[in-house]
């Protein structure tokens, strides 16, 4: 479905310009990467190393997924590959408020290494299943105000600094960030030789939230039925 609405998706290499891969751990895909070789692979990477009461699913370690990040760099190119540590999470869990926030050097340091130059970041938004879905594992989603939130940026920012790493917010246009562009048409089309597969691509998405800044795109995925990370504040 695609917006609610049944539809069919045609995967020939003919039709299809850019497949955009999102996910938190590629070990699968990788394994089977010859599949996709005739098509133009974009990968969005989300590594946080959160603690475990948060992404409890994940079946490898962030080392792991560190390597999984320079390999698919290594292979497809650093213009192929959005790393992104979203979202930030602030919660409360036995009365003690914790994040996400612990690997945020260590993973901007190692992108760094392999010559990666922005990462891409959002504050966990306390939609109705988020904030339900912690409540029933005992943890309080907490939506810092605007000037913590600013207060958490600087400081992030500043580890970015040091290793010449951008910080760009994904669909936060209050936040004094630069904003990001995940589906970036301008990116396509200097990867890929297949302009004329673009031309119909509208700038502007549809259905996605307020500053979101990426072109159409179809979602082929399903998140009830192919994610089994079981993120508690998905």
């Amino acid at each position: 479905p695609y917006n609610g609405v049944k539809s069919k998706i045609s995967l020939k290499t003919k039709d299809v310009a850019t497949i955009f891969w999102w996910s938190k751990d590629f070990s699968k895909w990788i394994k089977k990467r010859d599949e996709f070789k005739e098509y133009n692979n974009f990968f969005q990477f989300t590594i946080t190393g959160a603690p475990k009461e948060l992404e409890p699913n994940i079946g490898t370690t962030l080392d792991e997924r560190l390597e999984q990040l320079k390999f698919l760099t290594e292979t497809y190119g650093v213009n192929n590959m959005s790393l992104r540590f979203d979202p930030i999470v602030i919660y409360k869990k036995d009365g003690e408020e914790k994040d996400n926030l612990e690997n945020f050097e260590k993973i901007v340091s190692f992108a760094a290494s392999i010559g990666l130059k922005f990462v891409i970041f959002s504050f966990c938004k306390p939609f109705r299943k988020t904030t339900s879905n912690m409540k029933k594992c005992g943890m309080e989603l907490i939506e810092p105000p605007s000037k913590e939130k600013h207060d958490i940026i600087e400081m992030l920012d500043q580890i970015c600094y040091k290793y010449d790493i951008e910080m760009q917010a994904c669909s936060n246009p209050e936040l004094d960030v630069t904003p990001a562009t995940c589906l970036n048409l301008d990116v396509i089309k200097a990867v890929t030789d297949e302009h004329s597969k673009l031309r119909k691509v509208k700038r502007k998405p549809c259905g996605q939230q307020a500053g979101c800044l990426c072109a159409d795109s179809r979602d082929i995925s399903d998140y009830d039925h192919v994610c089994y990370h079981g993120c508690k504040f998905c």
